[in-house]
């Protein structure tokens, strides 16, 4: 029977700069993760919020535009004989409407499409300054989703003795979630459009209350007091 007996490595050196070199490919390799990490969450997340907010932008300015929104379709002053403001009224009717067109908008626009690519730089992934935006690109697919929240509200700031600067502006307050490799992220964020204004000229009251309904078939949910929110 003969005993097979296991080699001696001829070179030991070359196993440990082999070893050696493993290992810093490695760390390489670990810290380029970790940089792509850290680039590639908020690069993500800022995308996301430039998409819903360009899709929010061109939902709202064409159902202001489509239905030919002005203030006094949307609100009606009172005064009376002295020219002193008594009261403000607000179209209900038409403010539900616009709330929900926007939201129906946005929804088609943000629901259509989920896939987007990412292209980021090598040299931005790096993160020298010298190297920000410089070298090919590597793509990265990620999945959006988003749910939006339109709602109306009212300001009040002083323009001049006897004069308040009244606007009407639409808030859209949006929820998303992305997901890429490596990682997933929420997001959310509000942005306000002004949907109408102008300047009322007059004595108007410290204090007064309108009422908005929140949805057409629900009584009356949102009660703005619009003296805490005139300006100064």
């Amino acid at each position: 029977m003969k005993i097979r007996r296991r080699r001696a490595v001829k070179n030991p050196a070359a196993v440990i700069i082999v070893l050696m070199v493993t290992f810093a490919v490695f760390l390489l390799l670990l810290n380029f993760d970790k940089q792509l990490r850290k680039i590639l969450e908020p690069y993500a997340v800022g995308t996301a919020k430039r998409i819903v907010v360009a899709a929010t932008d061109a939902a709202v300015l064409e159902v202001l535009k489509d239905n030919e929104i002005s203030y006094e379709k949307i609100a009606n002053l009172s005064t009376d004989s002295e020219g002193n403001v008594t009261s403000l009224q607000i179209d209900t009717t038409l403010v539900n409407t616009l709330k929900s067109n926007i939201s129906e908008k946005l929804a088609q626009q943000l629901n259509g499409r989920e896939d987007y690519v990412l292209k980021i730089p090598i040299g931005t992934i790096i993160g020298n300054e010298f190297t920000v935006g410089r070298g090919p690109s590597i793509s990265f697919k990620m999945k959006m989703s988003a749910a939006v929240k339109t709602d109306f509200k009212s300001n009040f700031y002083s323009a001049g003795i006897n004069q308040v600067l009244h606007q009407i502006l639409i808030e859209v307050k949006y929820d998303g979630f992305i997901l890429i490799p490596w990682f997933r992220q929420g997001f959310s964020d509000k942005t306000d459009y002004i949907a109408a204004q102008t300047v009322i000229v007059g004595v108007v009251p410290d204090a007064f209350t309108n009422v908005i309904e929140s949805e057409p078939e629900q009584i009356t949910g949102d009660i703005f007091d619009f003296s805490a929110e005139r300006g100064n």
